[in-house]
Order: C-alpha cells, then sequence, then structure tokens
C-alpha cells in the first residue's frame, strides 16, 4: 500500500475510535473513505435494526435530491426492481460488493434516476457494516460513467470495515459545545404546526438528513419535525422537555417550554417555545488536530486516549504494547506538545481545541 493510502486509512481507523455515534463522523469519513478507495464522492447511511435508513449524508448531491431520499423513501425507492440502502441492508451474508456489477433494471430504476444520476454519477460501490447480523451502516462510492469501480477497489473498501466496526459498536463520549447560531421555533402544544420560525431554525433543521422526521429540506417549513412533536406530546413530564438527535458533525439539541405558563395551573399554555442548539464533539477537534501533527499513527491513538481521559496505566494493554514501547511513544508525544506528563498532555491538547 502506498504511504498516501496507508495515512489516510489510519487516519480513518483514528476517527473511528472518537467513540461517537456514527452519523457524526459521516462527513469526515466519507472524506478519507472516498480519498483511500479513490472515488469521485462518497455517502454513508446509517440504519435501523430493522434495515430501514434513519439518516443521510451524501458529499455532493443537491439538496432536492437528499429530500426526495428523507421525505419519500417508502412511496419512490422501495419497490422490488430498486437496489439501494434497504435492499442492500437486506440481501443477505453475502460480502460482495452488490453494485460493482448491477443487475440491468438498476439503471431504469427510480433510486438511480431520481438519485445516483442528478447527483452526477454512475458507478456505484457498496460496503454494508453488520453487527449481531444487521446491517446498520452502509458506504456508497461514486464515480463518473468513464471510470468504472473494478474488484481491486471493492477490496480496497473492504479493508475499512473493522474500523466502521468499532464506530459503530462504541459507547458515545461526553463532551460537547454549541457550535453557531440558536434557532427558535413556536409550535402549538401538540408540536405539530409551526406558528413562527427564525432563519437560525430553519438553517439549523436543513442539516438534518434524517428520514421520517418530515423536514423540508428544500422549502419552508411548516411542520414540525418528528423529534420535535414527540418532545411536547410526552406525557407527565416536567418542563423545560429536551432531545436530541445525531446528525452529520454533531448534534441538534432541541429544548422546549410552555409559552404564557401560569404556576398556578398546569400548563395552560397556548404554544410551546423549542430552541434548537447545534453541538460539536469536542474530541473531533482533537483528531482534526492530531492529524496535522507529524506523530506516528500508534502515537495519535495515545494521543487521543489521554485527551479523552483515559488512564497511563491502562494504556499499554489497550493499544497492545509493552511498557517500554510505551515509554518511548511517550517521549515523542510530550516533545511534540512541550509536556512532561500524562495529566499536562490532557490538559494542553483538550485546551487546543477548545
Amino acid at each position: 500500500m502506498a504511504i498516501g493510502s496507508r495515512r489516510e486509512w489510519h487516519n480513518i481507523d483514528l476517527i473511528c475510535r472518537a467513540g461517537l455515534d456514527i452519523a457524526t463522523l459521516t462527513p469526515l469519513l466519507c472524506r478519507h473513505i472516498r480519498n483511500f478507495v479513490g472515488a469521485a464522492a462518497a455517502a454513508m447511511f446509517w440504519m435501523d435494526e430493522n434495515g430501514m435508513p434513519i439518516g443521510l449524508h451524501h458529499e455532493d448531491s443537491p439538496d432536492s435530491v437528499r429530500n426526495l431520499f428523507v421525505n419519500e423513501f417508502e412511496r419512490l425507492f422501495t419497490g422490488p426492481s430498486e437496489i439501494n440502502v434497504a435492499m442492500l441492508a437486506r440481501s443477505g451474508g453475502g460480502k460482495k460488493s452488490i453494485l460493482l456489477s448491477p443487475p440491468p433494471d438498476y439503471f431504469r430504476s427510480n433510486t438511480f434516476n431520481l438519485l445516483i444520476r442528478p447527483s452526477g454519477h454512475h458507478h456505484a460501490l457498496d460496503l454494508r457494516v453488520r453487527v449481531d447480523g444487521k446491517v446498520r451502516v452502509i458506504v456508497l462510492l461514486f464515480r463518473e460513467e468513464a471510470n468504472a469501480f473494478a474488484a481491486v477497489d471493492a477490496e480496497r473498501l473492504k479493508m475499512v470495515e473493522p474500523c466502521l466496526l468499532n464506530a459503530v459498536t462504541a459507547s458515545e463520549v461526553s463532551g460537547w459545545r454549541t457550535k453557531g447560531e440558536r434557532g427558535q421555533l413556536i409550535v402549538d402544544t401538540g408540536g405539530e404546526a409551526v406558528l413562527f420560525h427564525n432563519d437560525a431554525a430553519v438553517n439549523l433543521l436543513k442539516e438534518c438528513p434524517l428520514v421520517g422526521q418530515g423536514i423540508n429540506l428544500t422549502g419552508e417549513i411548516l411542520r414540525a419535525p418528528g423529534f420535535v412533536r414527540g418532545l411536547c406530546s410526552r406525557p407527565a413530564e416536567s418542563w423545560p422537555r429536551q432531545a436530541s438527535v445525531f446528525i452529520p458533525s454533531g448534534r441538534l439539541t432541541a429544548t422546549a417550554t410552555p409559552m404564557h405558563a401560569n404556576a398556578d395551573v398546569a400548563f395552560p399554555a397556548r404554544a410551546v417555545l423549542v430552541t434548537l442548539e447545534r453541538q460539536v464533539a469536542v474530541c473531533l477537534d482533537v483528531i482534526m488536530s492530531l492529524m496535522q501533527t507529524t506523530l506516528s499513527p500508534i502515537q495519535r491513538k495515545i494521543s487521543l486516549a489521554a485527551s479523552g481521559g483515559s488512564r497511563r496505566g491502562d494504556i499499554s494493554m489497550q493499544m497492545g504494547i509493552s511498557g517500554e514501547a510505551l515509554k518511548k511513544h511517550l517521549a515523542a508525544i510530550y516533545s511534540t506538545f512541550n509536556v512532561n506528563s500524562w495529566e499536562a498532555l490532557r490538559q494542553t491538547i483538550q485546551a487546543e481545541c477548545n
């Protein structure tokens, strides 16, 4: 493997060690997987336990295409001739790419003509990542018509599967910070109709390519998304109420508070104020910073573990290295960050990314 390809693979491995929901990682992973295999664009889909898509990140599809996918998936893309993520998730135990040599019907399907071709693509390559026998992540790579994928590309794509499996099964880390504007919606008491929204709220909701939430990615927001409706309709729960959904590059947190509430009467509110905030994980900034260093791949993993609060005494076992090897790696790491202790390393890395 060429030096550049090894570097990309190690970047993918580092990203997948973030301990974040896979949706949050998709933009970074798409970029590095595309570079690793060699493709014009990449997309990732995260799936529920029934093999239906929850959301997607596509690097260069128009808003109109993403809107079709998230709001018309069952109507347009679940027929017998449709070869898309739902079909791929149900495709048994085979691990070979199905789209490397698709049947002729594929090029007459809604999937190809309404999703793939309008994004400027022709050839596709797929990778399915299973947990306990169920597909939970699908990666698609795309190329133009004159540049078909080959079996060697499919084999290279499969090399990232163990990394992605680590990400899918990881426990979520803490450490989020608000980034960008706050948006406000005013909805009726059932959380159905949007009575008012500001521009920031519309912009934040259009960063949510989530299937089944009812978010219009191309026009006006007239109906509250599903997670807001669920928030407002929770029975016998005190206010304010909060819920979060994972989106590409972060999570969107919604806080609902009744308007015109009277302390003497149980929630006689005529409307509910919903504040939206986009949050980003601090550890992604740490990973981006580590990628810019001259540290070796194992040294970057050690530094990431330090920034996340791991104990130095646990690192040898976690990384599968001896105590002597760890000392040598730490000497290089401490020199890079101009520190002389494990705790100082953690504080320095975190401070640089805040």
